[in-house]
């Protein structure tokens, strides 16, 4: 299990905000090494909604 949390709309330039109620592809890799320059072990994709519903 991997479990984050962050702001739907974060406010850097660099990240893409999070929709509700329409689907987003979420890109995942890991590899052996921890750092940006060794290939993945493995990745994927999937694609999720989040429901904007009310309290």
């Amino acid at each position: 299990m991997v479990e984050f949390s962050r702001k739907l709309d974060t406010g850097d330039p660099y990240d893409f905000s999070v929709p509700l109620n329409e689907s987003f592809r979420v890109i995942w890799a890991y590899g052996t090494m921890d750092d940006f320059m060794s290939d993945h072990v493995n990745a994927g994709q999937f694609y999720l909604t989040f429901g904007g519903g009310s309290r």
